[in-house]
């Protein structure tokens, strides 16, 4: 739910209105699920996989700097 205030004045709430339908994870090691974007002005929020297929691979590559200047060197 979200509700819209005033504080130009003396505190006021608007009326609450729905902000979100989808269920979104609140099991995070924090407790926490949402954060307030810094730079813009969004909400995010942590929710579950639309489908549960495993994800792709991640692969991390350790001392590629390293690795391009030796092949650079041939």
């Amino acid at each position: 739910m979200v509700v819209p205030i005033d504080t130009t004045g003396a505190f006021s709430a608007g009326k609450a209105r729905v902000f979100a339908r989808d269920a979104y994870n609140l099991r995070s090691d924090t407790g926490v699920s949402f954060d307030v974007d810094r730079k813009q002005p969004r909400l995010l929020m942590i929710r579950p996989a639309a489908d549960r297929q495993t994800p792709p691979a991640v692969r991390v590559v350790l001392n590629w700097v390293t690795e391009i200047g030796a092949k650079a060197a041939r």
